[in-house]
C-alpha cells in the first residue's frame, strides 16, 4: 500500500440527559438524514480505517456503518466497545433502553481487523459491554484493535477513544473568567472553584492518557506492530498539557506533519449548526463549580 489513510470522527449520539434517564435529541427522521449524509461523505472519503465515537446504540450501529458502506460498493469491517450503558442486564433488558453508546473502529477490505481490547481509562467501578453492563459513574474507554496488511503481514495498532470531557477550556478561556472577576460579574471564590473544576478534569484526561500509552507499549513490546495509530474525540486543544503528554509518548501529530503552519478547527461553530448549539450552553461542570 502506498497511502493509508485515517480518518476519526465524532458520529453525535444524538442523546442528552433527561433526570436519571437519557432522551433523544433530534427527531427520528432528523437523525436518519444526519445518518445518510454521514454514510455519503464516508463513502466519498473511504478511508483505509475509520475511528468512531459516540456510536449509539452498539452493537446494532457499528453493524449498520458496515451495511450502509455496502450500499455504495465498500467492504469494510468492524469491532466495537460500549463506554456508557446505565444498567443492561441482558438483550432488551435495560434500565435506559436507548442508551448503549461507545467506539467503533472499520477497517476496509482486504485489512483485516481484530479487536485487541476495550481498556477501561477512569471511572471506578462498573463495565459496560455488548449486552450487559452496569454504569454508576462517567466511563471512559479506548478501544484496541489490530490491522493486518494480508499481503505482506505486517500489523499496527488502532486505537478510538473518547476522553473524559468536563470544562474543556484553555488558558484564553481562564482569562475571561479572570477579567470577568476583576469586572465585579464573577465572585473572586467562584472563580476559584471553576478553575479548582477545570484543574480536576485535566488531570483526569492526563491519567486517560498515561493508561492508554502503558496498554499501548506493552503490546508493542508483545508484538510485531509497525506502530500505532491513535485517533479520536480528545477533548483538548493543542499546546494543552494533555497534548504535550502524547507528544512526551512518542506520538507524532500527523495533522501539523502535512500542514504544520496553519490551523484546523474540527468543531467550527461558524460552519457547524450542532456546534454552534453547543457553544451556547453552558458546561453542566461549569454550572456546578460557580454554584459551588
Amino acid at each position: 500500500m502506498h497511502q493509508f489513510t485515517v480518518l476519526t470522527y465524532n458520529t453525535l449520539h444524538g442523546l442528552k440527559p433527561s433526570g436519571l434517564t437519557v432522551k433523544a435529541s433530534e427527531s427520528k427522521d432528523v437523525r436518519q438524514a444526519r445518518l445518510d449524509r454521514q454514510f455519503e461523505q464516508l463513502s466519498v472519503v473511504w478511508p483505509d480505517v475509520m475511528l468512531l465515537q459516540e456510536v449509539n446504540p452498539l452493537p446494532k450501529m457499528a453493524v449498520t456503518y458496515v451495511e450502509a458502506m455496502k450500499r455504495f460498493g465498500l467492504q469494510y469491517s468492524q469491532v466495537h466497545q460500549v463506554d456508557a450503558c446505565g444498567v443492561r442486564l441482558g438483550p432488551g433488558v435495560a434500565v435506559v433502553p436507548g442508551l448503549n453508546n461507545g467506539l467503533a473502529i472499520l477497517a476496509k477490505a482486504p485489512l483485516r481487523l481484530r479487536k485487541v481490547k476495550g481498556l477501561k481509562l477512569s471511572g471506578g467501578l462498573g463495565g459496560c459491554g455488548d449486552f450487559i453492563g452496569i454504569q454508576t459513574g462517567e466511563l471512559r474507554y479506548a478501544l484496541i484493535a489490530e490491522v493486518e496488511n494480508p499481503d505482506t503481514g505486517r500489523k499496527l495498532l488502532a486505537v478510538s477513544f473518547h476522553l473524559h470531557s468536563g470544562i474543556e477550556r484553555n488558558a484564553f478561556f481562564i482569562q475571561r473568567i479572570n477579567e470577568a472577576v476583576d469586572q465585579g460579574r464573577i465572585r473572586r471564590e467562584d472563580f476559584a472553584g471553576i478553575v479548582s473544576a477545570m484543574e480536576q478534569d485535566q488531570e483526569r484526561r492526563l491519567h486517560e492518557i498515561r493508561v492508554l500509552v502503558k496498554e499501548i507499549q506493552k503490546l508493542q513490546a508483545e508484538g510485531n506492530y509497525l506502530g500505532a495509530i491513535v485517533g479520536g474525540d480528545f477533548n483538548f486543544e493543542p499546546d494543552d498539557p494533555e497534548y504535550r503528554e502524547l507528544e512526551h509518548a512518542g506520538l507524532r501529530d500527523t495533522y501539523t506533519i502535512t500542514s504544520a503552519h496553519s490551523d484546523i478547527y474540527s468543531f467550527d461553530p461558524e460552519h457547524n449548526v450542532i456546534a454552534r448549539q453547543g457553544v451556547r450552553e453552558v458546561p453542566s461542570t461549569l454550572r456546578d463549580a460557580i454554584c459551588h
